[in-house]
């Protein structure tokens, strides 16, 4: 007796429900825990380009999850360089997050869109790997803020179907506004739970 297959709808809900909880944690938190940052932006990161590289929720997933314990393993062997692998991991999520707030027209192949992915999120572990705490906070409050953007996107609500691939720069510019709007909320609440630590 074989096991019957899950239906689309509800992998896509709960594709879509691991990535607004990793969205949130990574969002409000930081990096208050490496490990559990490094999991958020490595499941989000790799269920994010299984997608741009068509693949369907199920593979999306476990490529995410794949890509969550890979990257908390990266973290523990590269501890004095876990800044720049996290920010790496969390500069690729926020510019995929990009990526998905433009118009089809403007949006790149997807082999060009990986390509993107890949040097922005080599670029920003550079930048944190310098620049440390602050820079660390946007990112990974950047970051959450898209995979939040996400995960309501897969849940699906239909009202928010422009999210999901926005046809007009209108659409896109609102796009980027609640997801931009998102990141300052996870910033601020970042940096006012820093402050009551010191």
């Amino acid at each position: 007796m074989s096991p019957v297959p899950a239906e689309p709808e509800a992998v896509s809900a709960t594709l879509g429900v691991v990535v607004l909880l990793a969205g949130v944690l990574l969002c409000f938190t930081g990096v208050r825990s490496v490990k559990l940052a490094a999991a958020c932006v490595g499941l989000g990161l790799g269920s994010g380009l299984a997608l741009v590289l068509g693949a369907g929720p199920v593979l999306a997933l476990i490529v995410g999850v794949a890509a969550a314990v890979g990257a908390v393993l990266l973290v523990r062997v590269a501890v004095g360089l876990a800044s720049f692998v996290l920010g790496a991991l969390a500069g690729g999520v926020a510019v995929g997050s990009a990526f998905r707030a433009l118009p089809p027209a403007a949006y790149p192949s997807p082999a060009l869109g990986t390509l993107l992915i890949l040097a922005g999120a080599v670029l920003c572990g550079a930048a944190v790997h310098v620049l440390q705490d602050r820079l660390l906070r946007v990112l990974t409050a950047v970051a959450g803020a898209g995979l939040v953007v996400r995960g309501v996107v897969e849940l699906g609500p239909t009202f928010l179907g422009f999210l999901r691939a926005p046809t007009t720069w209108v659409e896109s510019v609102v796009a980027v506004a609640a997801w931009l709007a998102l990141a300052w909320t996870g910033l601020t609440a970042q940096r006012d739970r820093a402050g009551l630590r010191r």
